[in-house]
């Protein structure tokens, strides 16, 4: 168990930092990996998972369901403390963003590939694909409601997402075709085979580009609830949409990863106390050090 634990996060650390080194000690602008990553290799390597997948449209429903109600109940519970203690719009909204994003991509997905191999990873990648479509509808629109736009800002927002449209393609050849032509198929796999390393590389640059950590008294408390509560929360709406075994244990360890960079992202871009989520993501990560393995071992 100490082995598996150990080769899972070690390689995330190890680049992770690399990145950190790197963005430090040059100039380079990631703007072009960012691109790249978002755009070209994340749709491959959804795509190729999905297709490949031995999930069936009701499995995928239903992870779809325990990702969508995961959120929800953690952006809830976000503006339920937020009501309760009394803070302002943009605490709370720093709040939710923090409690209800998730490092499902770039932390959990190495972590689930090496625990649960290509089972888990299908399944995770499902849950990462419907987990980045939610925080962009839910989440986003949360953190940037304006009531002058209206809903057509949140449905643009969420017709951009280029994961929309490869789990949506890959679903629907599933049915029309029974293989991938062999060219496509190595291309894509070439293309998603450098998702995961850049995400984790991506990363260490952000966590480099994070200036100072103003409202650590207020983040400690937030990355206690983040590394706490949804573990429980998510274990019991696995067992709710009716999961057991490998798949469970995937969801739940998915769904318990600490508060993610895009949650920092939208915080920024709307002005949403983004310090205090910077502060949250590195405490509830740092966290997890001890967290993960432990929820691990017990999942395991």
């Amino acid at each position: 168990m100490a082995a598996t634990l150990v080769a899972a996060l070690v390689p995330v650390l190890l680049i992770a930092a690399a990145g950190a080194i790197l963005a430090r000690a040059t100039r380079l602008d990631f703007r072009a990996v960012h691109v790249f990553a978002y755009w070209i290799a994340g749709p491959a390597l959804v795509f190729r998972t999905v297709f490949l997948a031995s999930l069936d449209a009701a499995d995928f429903g239903r992870i779809a369901g325990f990702a969508v109600a995961t959120y929800a109940a953690l952006l809830l519970l976000a503006v339920a403390i937020g009501r309760i203690a009394g803070w302002d719009r943009d605490k709370t909204r720093a709040a939710a963003l923090s409690l209800a994003s998730m490092n499902c991509a770039n932390y959990g997905l190495p972590i689930v590939a090496i625990a649960f191999g290509a089972e888990g990873l299908a399944i995770a990648t499902a849950f990462v694909s419907i987990h980045i479509i939610v925080h962009v509808a839910l989440g986003g629109t949360y953190a940037g409601w304006d009531p002058s736009r209206g809903w057509r800002d949140g449905a643009r927002r969420i017709l951009a997402i280029p994961y929309l449209y490869a789990v949506g393609l890959a679903l629907g050849l599933r049915v029309l075709v029974p293989a991938l032509p062999a060219p496509i198929d190595s291309t894509l796999d070439l293309l998603g085979q450098t998702w995961i390393p850049l995400l984790i590389l991506l990363l260490g640059v952000e966590f480099a580009a994070i200036q100072s950590f103003r409202g650590a008294s207020e983040a400690i408390p937030l990355a206690l609830v983040k590394l706490l509560v949804p573990p429980a929360l998510a274990l019991g709406l696995a067992i709710l949409f009716g999961w057991s075994g490998v798949p469970r244990a995937v969801l739940v360890l998915e769904a318990s990863m600490p508060t993610a960079v895009n949650g920092v992202v939208f915080a920024r871009q709307f002005g949403a106390r983004p310090s205090l989520v910077a502060a949250t993501l590195v405490f509830s990560t740092v966290g997890s050090l001890v967290t993960l393995p432990l929820l691990l071992s017990a999942l395991r």
